[in-house]
């Protein structure tokens, strides 16, 4: 349930299943997410990749991993060998595509990915695989986890107006869309800016 009842205070949130349709298809990307959030801030995260039996995990102050591998953020640039992820609804609320999708998928400036499962494609951010991860129609439950490993490995989570996602207003929260980049520090802006032209 959407049930918070000290919207300030410790809140789980929890994914059983991120990918849904990939497990349902029999297709390998899908996680099961748990994420704690104090005041709204994520404090420990954690994503297993079920079919990978690979766990992506951190908490604050405490670092990031891969498994017991450390892991952190590029620190490059964008380039033409960049990685960016996104989720395959791309649908906007009035059913259109945004024109950034367009250009996404239609360019061979960068390598575009879809992988089904906004917390592995977040994650990947986070371990270094890529400098960026956009989820349109995402939830809160689908970042929460990926976040605090993001966060920890010393990228960002933001909107798709480039603000901080968090701390995370909790109050009324009963899983209203929420839009965000996961992102390599040194990418973030111009990511931004090409999602907005």
């Amino acid at each position: 349930t959407n049930t918070c009842t000290d919207p300030a205070g410790r809140v789980w949130v929890i994914d059983p299943i991120d990918g849904t349709n990939n497990f349902i298809a029999g297709f390998g990307n899908f996680a099961v997410c748990i994420a704690l959030l104090v005041g709204g801030e994520p404090v420990v995260g954690v994503v297993h990749d079920v079919t990978r039996d690979l766990t992506y995990r951190a908490a604050k102050g405490h670092g990031a991993f891969a498994n017991d591998r450390p892991v952190a953020c590029l620190k490059t640039p964008l380039s033409a060998s960049s990685v960016l992820l996104t989720t395959a609804n791309n649908l906007r609320p009035d059913g259109t595509i945004p024109p950034f999708v367009h250009r996404w998928m239609s360019q061979i400036h960068w390598k575009i990915r879809i992988l089904g499962s906004a917390a592995i494609e977040a994650s990947l951010v986070g371990a270094g695989a890529a400098h960026g991860a956009v989820t349109l129609n995402g939830k809160l439950w689908d970042v929460a986890a990926a976040a605090a490993i993001v966060l920890e490995a010393g990228g960002r989570i933001v909107d798709l107006g480039g603000n901080d996602l968090f701390p995370f207003d909790l109050k009324d929260y009963k899983g209203a869309k929420t839009p965000f980049l996961a992102c390599a520090p040194n990418a973030t802006d111009a990511i931004v800016r090409e999602m907005q032209t």
